[in-house]
C-alpha cells in the first residue's frame, strides 16, 4: 500500500479538480440546453411535471402525454422522485426547472468520486484510480448522454460504483440504502444488481459477511423483480396505457417467454446479440459500432478477468436484444451503463497485472484508445452512426451557445404566463413550463386557457406545412387572442369572444411551399405543395441548400428565382413569405408586387432567424385594395455579381371569408 499512501493527498486534490472541472463542463451543457429551449418533452417535460406532483403528493395523469388518463408510473415503474422531494422544495426555489439537472449532474460527480475511491481501493494505486476517473467523466458516452437532458438510467448508474465501493468495504448499511434507490430508479435495475451481487457471491465466497450480503442482493433483486412484472405493473395498467417498454420480440412478449427462449435457443440468442433484427440496412453496423468504441476503451481487458463480464452482460443484452436500433447504438443515454462501470474494471485489471512496465503500457494504450475514439466520435462526418447528433453536448462549437433567435425575450414572454393557468405548448416549450397543474404538448389543447409555441420549429408529431396549418387555425378562428407574436414565439389566449386589434376572425389559411426538389417536366418551372407553379428552375443548383439537394442560386446571370403569381387578390388578405437565404450575401430579397396597373412594389423584409449558416427572411404583406389586375406577383432577386442562394420558399395566404 506505499503507492497509496504516499500519493493519496496529491491524487485526492487531482481527483476533486477534475470533478469540479467536470461540473462545471456539465453545467454549461444543462444550462445552455435547457436555457435556449433544446431540452425534449419526453422525457424532461413529463420528468419535471412528475417532479412536482409528487412533491405536492399527488399522482396525477401528465397531460404531457398525447393520451389521456396516464400518470408517470404507468410510463417507468420509478419512485425516484418521490425520494426527491425534499430536493424540489430545497432546489426548486433557486433553480426552477433546472433542479433535476443539477440532481443528475450532482449525482453523476458522486459516482466519479466513488470510482475514484474504488479502484484506489482494489488496486492501491492512485496512478491507476485518476485514470479511470477520467474515464469515467470525459469519454464520450457520457458526453452524448446530455443529447437525453436528464434520465433515470443515468442517475441509477451513477450510483453503481457507491454501492460498489460500500461492498467493497462492507459497510453493509450504507450499501443496502444505496442498493433501494438504485432498486427503485427504473424496473429494469434489479437484473444488473443480481448480476453484480452475483460477481461479488463469486469472489468473495470465502468471506462469510460478503457471502451472506451477497445472497440478501441476490434474493431482492430477484424478488423485487418479479414483484413489478407480477404485480406492481398490472396495477399500473388500464385500457389506456399498457406496460410498453418490454420490446424484445425477437425473444418474446414478456420476460417469461424470453427467459424460455434464451435457456432454449441459447446459439439463436448469441447470435441476435451481433445481427441487425430492424430489417432495414441502414443499422447494419451499429451493432458493430458500439462493440468498437467500448473495445478500443480498454473493453478487450475484460476477457483478462472474465468474471468482469457479469457487471456488463445484464445490461449488454438488454441493449442488443431490444427491438430500438437506437438502443444498439453508443449515442445518447444508451450506454451510459459501460460508462459507468467500465472505467472500473479496466483499471482494477491493469492495477493488478504483475508486471510494472505492463502495468503502465496498458493504462496509456487505454487512455490513448479512449481519446482517440472521444475526438474522432466527437467529430461531424457521413461515416458516423445514423443517430449521431452533437448540437446538445458540442460545448467546443460556438454554435453552441446560440439559439438563432433572442432566448431572453423569449423566456420574459414565458414568465408573464401565471403558473396556474392551464397551458398548450411545443415540446421545448414545455420543459420550461412543467410545473403546473395542467400542462399539454400542443396540438393537443383540451382545457388549455394558454397556447405557447414556436411558430418555426419544434413541431411534432406534424410537418411544418400541417402544423402551419393548424396553428393558423387557432390564431385565426376568432376563439383565441394573440398575447405575444415575437417570431419564433407565439402565444395565444383564449378569449369568450373576438378582441380587436391582434385578433382576426372568419380567416381561411392557404398555404404553398416550394424546396426547389421537384422540376417540372418541361425544365422551366418547380412543382409546389399548393396550387402554385414556380418559375425560374434554370436557377437550380446543387452547390448548397438548407434542406435537400437543391436551392436557387442568383447572380448576375439570373437574377430571379421562386417567381410565381397569386391569382385573385382581395383587399383584407394577408400574405407572410419566408425563405431561406445562405449568410454571406445581404443583397437577396423578397419581392411582392402587383402585376397590374397598381403601382404595389414591397420589397421590405426581415431577418429572423439564423441557423447553420443560412438566415431565414420574412416579409409580410397585407392587401388593403383590390388590383385591377388582382393578382400579386412573388419572386426573389439578387442584382448584384456575388451569388446568393435561396431555399424553402413558404407562402401562407390568410383570407377572409
Amino acid at each position: 500500500m506505499r503507492d497509496i499512501r504516499s500519493t493519496m493527498g496529491n491524487g485526492d486534490l487531482t481527483a476533486k479538480a477534475l470533478l469540479v472541472l467536470a461540473g462545471v463542463i456539465y453545467g454549461i451543457i444543462c444550462f445552455y440546453n435547457h436555457y435556449l429551449f433544446r431540452t425534449f418533452c419526453f422525457d424532461y417535460g413529463v420528468y419535471n411535471f412528475a417532479f412536482r406532483d409528487y412533491a405536492h403528493f399527488r399522482i396525477s395523469a401528465c397531460t404531457l402525454y398525447p393520451q389521456p388518463h396516464i400518470n408517470f408510473l404507468q410510463d417507468h415503474i420509478s419512485f425516484t422522485f418521490w425520494i426527491f422531494i425534499p430536493l424540489y422544495w430545497l432546489l426548486g426555489w433557486i433553480f426552477g426547472t433546472y433542479s433535476l439537472m443539477v440532481i443528475q449532474t450532482a449525482l453523476i460527480l458522486t459516482g466519479g468520486w466513488f470510482v475514484y475511491r474504488l479502484v484506489e481501493l482494489k488496486t492501491g494505486q492512485t496512478r491507476m484510480a485518476l485514470p479511470a476517473l477520467l474515464l469515467y467523466l470525459f469519454f464520450y458516452g457520457r458526453w452524448t448522454s446530455f443529447d437525453a437532458d436528464c434520465n433515470l438510467a443515468i442517475m441509477a448508474s451513477s450510483m453503481i460504483p457507491v454501492f460498489l465501493y460500500y461492498f467493497e468495504q462492507k459497510r453493509f448499511l450504507p450499501m443496502y440504502l444505496v442498493l433501494a434507490f438504485i432498486l427503485l430508479t427504473r424496473e429494469d435495475m434489479p437484473l444488473w444488481t443480481l448480476f453484480i451481487a452475483l460477481y461479488m457471491l463469486i469472489t468473495g465466497f470465502r468471506d462469510k459477511a460478503v457471502r451472506n450480503n451477497s445472497l440478501i442482493v441476490m434474493a431482492a433483486s430477484s424478488i423485487y423483480f418479479m414483484l413489478i412484472f407480477k404485480w406492481i405493473i398490472p396495477l399500473t395498467e388500464n385500457s389506456f396505457k399498457q406496460y410498453s417498454l418490454f420490446n424484445y420480440t425477437s425473444l418474446g412478449s414478456n420476460p417469461s417467454e424470453a427467459l424460455t427462449f434464451i435457456f432454449t435457443h441459447p446459439f439463436k440468442t448469441l447470435a441476435l446479440f451481433f445481427e441487425n433484427t430492424s430489417g432495414n440496412p441502414v443499422f447494419d453496423y451499429t451493432k458493430l459500432e458500439f462493440y468498437l468504441v467500448y473495445l478500443i476503451a480498454g473493453g478487450y481487458l475484460l476477457f483478462f478477468r472474465p468474471l468482469y463480464l457479469l457487471w456488463f452482460l445484464p445490461i449488454l443484452a438488454r441493449k442488443m436484444l431490444n427491438d430500438e436500433p437506437l438502443r444498439w447504438s453508443s449515442e445518447t443515454y444508451y450506454s451510459i451503463e459501460f460508462v459507468s462501470l467500465l472505467p472500473v474494471a479496466v483499471f482494477c485489471i491493469i492495477g493488478n497485472f504483475r508486471s510494472p512496465s505492463l502495468r503502465t503500457w496498458m493504462l496509456w494504450l487505454v487512455l490513448a484508445g479512449s481519446l482517440g475514439i472521444t475526438v474522432y466520435k466527437s467529430l461531424p462526418g457521413e461515416h458516423k452512426s445514423p443517430f449521431w447528433y452533437d448540437k446538445k453536448h458540442g460545448f467546443y462549437n460556438s454554435s453552441f451557445y446560440k439559439a438563432g433567435f433572442n432566448a431572453g425575450k423569449i423566456h420574459r414572454n414565458l414568465n408573464q404566463i401565471p403558473g396556474n393557468v392551464a397551458v398548450s405548448a411545443s415540446g421545448s416549450l414545455a420543459t420550461q413550463l412543467a410545473w403546473r397543474d395542467t400542462i399539454y404538448h400542443f396540438p393537443r389543447v383540451e382545457h388549455a386557457r394558454t397556447i405557447a409555441v414556436f411558430s418555426d420549429r419544434d413541431t411534432y408529431p406534424y410537418n411544418q406545412t400541417d402544423f402551419d396549418s393548424l396553428l393558423y387555425t387557432f390564431r385565426f378562428n376568432g376563439n383565441w387572442t394573440t398575447i405575444a407574436d415575437e417570431y419564433p414565439l407565439l402565444i395565444l389566449e383564449k378569449s369568450g369572444t373576438p378582441a380587436s386589434g391582434n385578433l382576426r376572425t372568419g380567416m381561411d389559411t392557404t398555404l404553398y411551399f416550394c424546396n426547389a426538389e421537384k422540376p417540372a417536366p418541361d425544365g422551366k418551372s418547380l412543382l409546389a405543395d399548393g396550387n402554385l407553379v414556380f418559375g425560374n428552375a434554370d436557377a437550380l443548383s446543387r452547390e448548397a441548400s438548407k434542406s435537400g439537394t437543391n436551392s436557387i442560386k442568383l447572380d448576375e446571370s439570373a437574377q430571379f428565382g421562386f417567381t410565381t403569381v397569386v391569382p385573385e387578390v382581395k383587399a383584407g388578405e394577408r400574405f407572410v413569405i419566408t425563405v431561406w437565404q445562405r449568410e454571406g450575401n445581404a443583397s437577396g430579397r423578397i419581392i411582392a408586387t402587383a402585376t397590374g396597373p397598381s403601382a404595389y412594389y414591397n420589397a421590405d423584409q426581415e431577418v429572423v432567424m439564423k441557423a447553420e449558416g443560412w438566415e431565414l427572411i420574412r416579409k409580410d404583406v397585407r392587401i388593403t385594395q383590390t388590383w385591377p389586375g388582382q393578382e400579386l406577383k412573388i419572386y426573389v432577386w439578387n442584382n448584384t455579381q456575388e451569388p446568393a442562394f435561396f431555399d424553402d420558399l413558404r407562402i401562407m395566404r390568410i383570407s377572409p371569408r
